[in-house]
C-alpha cells in the first residue's frame, strides 16, 4: 500500500511538472507566399507566436543565399491586416450549463473588431451556418441570442468534429492574410466518420489553424483528438470548464490574439533561387531563440541577367565600390599631374574604408558653424509623404518622398548633413510596398540609432528619434 501511494505521488509530480513545461513552452509559426508588387517579386511571410509573446531581433535565411539582411517587418495588427475567424458552436449531446457557458465565450468572442471577418455556424445534429464570414456585429449578436435560447438534446450525437471541413471549405475562398478555425465544445466530442488526418491535412494544405475551446463535464480535458488537431495545425486546445465567468471572458477576449500577432515579412526574391527554403527565427520574450519550421516557396518569376547583375552589386556592394574604386584610382595615378588634385578626385569615388571612418576629406567651409540640414528633393513636385527635422533647431524639415533617400555627409547625398561625426554616405531611407518607411546603416562605424536602440534596419513610426553620429533627426507624418 505505501509503495502504491509513494507510485502515485511520484507519477503526480512528473505529471505536474510536464504540464508546467507544456504551459510556459512557446512555439513560433511561420507561413509564406510569392506576390508580385508593381513588377516585383516578393516573398511574404506571416511570423506568429502561438501565445502571442513579443518577438524581436529577427533573422531571415534563405537556402543558397544564407542570411538576408534587407528586409522589412512590420507588426501585424487587426487595424490593418486582415484575417478571417469561423467559429462552430457545438449545440447537441451537452447540457444547458454547457451551452449557457458556450453562449458566454461565444458572445465575447465572435465580436468582430478592426478588419477582422467572423463568420458563426452550430452543429448539433446536422451543421447550419447562421452567419457568415464578414457578418455585422449586430447579426452576431442576434444569431447567439437564438442559441442561448436553445434546449439542448443531450443524447443526440453532435457533428461537430466532421462540421470541420465545412468551416475549412467556408475559409478556403475568403482573401485574409491570416485564418482560422475555432471549435467550441464539449471536451470528447463524438468522433464518428470522422478522420483527424484527412482534417490536419486540409488545414495545414490551407494554412488554416485549428482552435479548440471545450467545456467538458466534471472538468474533463480536452481528449487526445482535440489536442492533435489544434497541435498540429498550428492552433491549440484549450479547455475552459473550471474558469470563472469573469475569467471565460477575459481569455474570449484575447484567444483571437493567438492568431494576430507577430509580423508581416517581406523580402525581395530578385536574386533567390526559384525553389527557396525560407527559415525565420527571433528571440521571444521569456524564451530566448525560437525558429520556425522551414518552408519552401515556388517563385512565379525568374530572374533576367540584369536583374541578376543587379542582385550581385547589392550583396557584394561594397566588394564591388572597392574594386570601382581601385580601378578609377590606378586610372588617375596614370593621367595625374598634380598630386593635389589626384587625392581630390580619388576623394570623389568613396571606397569602402569612408564607411568606417567619418572623418574622410571634405571642404571644411562646409562645417563651418551649426549643423544644417539640405534637402536635394526639395525642387520635386511631387507632394512629401513624411519629413526629417532636425532636433533642436527652428531648421525647415526635409521633405521624404517615394524611393531610396541617402543621408550622409556627402556632396551627392539626397539629404545632406553637414556634420563632421556624420558618414559620407550614412544610411538609407525608402518607402516599402506597403508605404511605409524604413532606414538601413549602410554598414558605418558609427552606427544608425533608432529611439536609443542600434539598428541596422528598421521600420520607422510617427515621432521616431533618428540618431546619425552627433546629429538627432525626428521622423514626423507631419512636421511641426
Amino acid at each position: 500500500m505505501r509503495s502504491t501511494n509513494q507510485y502515485r505521488l511520484a507519477l503526480t509530480a512528473v505529471l505536474t511538472l510536464f504540464c508546467a513545461t507544456t504551459a510556459n513552452a512557446t512555439s513560433l509559426y511561420s507561413s509564406c507566399t510569392s506576390e508580385i508588387v508593381s513588377d516585383v517579386e516578393k516573398f511574404v511571410c506571416q511570423l506568429r507566436t502561438d501565445d502571442a509573446k513579443k518577438m524581436q531581433n529577427l533573422k531571415v535565411e534563405v537556402s543558397d543565399a544564407g542570411q538576408v539582411h534587407q528586409f522589412t517587418a512590420t507588426p501585424y495588427s487587426w487595424v490593418t491586416n486582415q484575417s478571417a475567424i469561423y467559429f462552430i458552436a457545438q449545440t447537441s449531446s451537452i447540457n444547458s450549463e454547457q451551452l449557457q457557458r458556450i453562449y458566454e465565450f461565444a458572445s465575447r468572442a465572435a465580436s468582430p473588431v478592426g478588419k477582422q471577418k467572423i463568420g458563426f455556424a452550430t452543429a448539433g445534429g446536422s451543421f447550419e451556418e447562421k452567419a457568415p464570414l464578414g457578418s455585422s456585429r449586430l447579426r452576431l449578436e442576434n444569431v447567439l441570442r437564438e442559441v442561448r435560447t436553445m434546449t439542448p438534446d443531450e443524447n443526440e450525437a453532435s457533428v461537430i468534429l466532421s462540421s470541420i471541413e465545412d468551416a475549412i471549405e467556408k475559409l478556403e475562398g475568403e482573401t485574409a492574410e491570416r485564418r482560422a478555425v475555432v471549435i467550441i465544445s464539449d471536451a470528447e466530442p463524438s468522433t464518428s466518420g470522422f478522420s483527424a488526418s484527412k482534417v490536419i491535412d486540409q488545414a495545414q494544405e490551407k494554412n488554416i489553424a485549428l482552435y479548440f475551446v471545450s467545456f467538458g463535464k466534471n472538468n474533463e480535458r480536452p481528449s487526445n483528438v482535440l489536442t492533435r488537431l489544434g497541435q498540429d495545425s498550428n492552433g491549440g486546445a484549450y479547455d475552459v470548464s473550471d474558469l470563472s465567468k469573469d475569467k471565460l471572458l477575459e481569455f474570449a477576449s484575447r484567444i483571437s490574439s493567438y492568431l494576430e500577432n507577430g509580423y508581416v515579412i517581406s523580402v525581395d526574391a530578385t536574386g533567390l533561387p526559384q525553389s527557396s527554403d525560407v527559415t525565420i527565427s527571433a528571440e521571444i520574450d521569456g524564451n530566448g531563440t525560437e525558429t520556425a519550421e522551414t518552408v519552401t516557396i515556388e517563385r512565379q518569376t525568374e530572374d533576367s541577367f540584369l536583374d541578376t547583375a543587379q542582385q550581385f552589386v547589392s550583396d557584394h556592394f561594397y566588394m564591388v565600390l572597392a574594386a570601382l574604386g581601385f580601378g578609377v584610382g590606378a586610372l588617375l595615378v596614370l593621367r595625374s599631374i598634380n598630386a593635389r588634385n589626384r587625392y581630390s578626385q580619388l576623394d570623389d569615388y568613396e571606397d569602402t574604408a569612408d564607411h568606417g571612418d567619418p572623418n574622410g576629406e571634405e571642404d571644411e567651409d562646409d562645417f563651418a558653424g551649426e549643423t544644417r540640414i539640405l534637402g536635394m528633393q526639395s525642387g520635386s513636385q511631387a507632394k512629401p509623404l513624411a519629413w526629417l527635422e532636425l532636433v533642436g533647431t527652428d531648421q525647415q524639415p526635409a521633405p521624404l518622398r517615394a524611393g531610396n533617400i541617402q543621408l550622409g555627409r556627402s556632396k551627392d547625398s539626397d539629404i545632406r548633413l553637414t556634420n563632421s561625426s556624420v558618414h559620407r554616405r550614412h544610411a538609407m531611407i525608402q518607402m516599402d510596398a506597403d508605404g511605409s518607411f524604413s532606414i538601413h546603416d549602410l554598414g558605418t562605424k558609427n552606427g544608425v540609432f533608432v529611439n536609443g536602440d542600434r539598428c541596422s534596419q528598421r521600420t520607422l513610426n510617427d515621432g521616431d528619434l533618428i540618431e546619425l553620429g552627433e546629429v538627432k533627426l525626428r521622423f514626423v507624418d507631419e512636421p511641426a
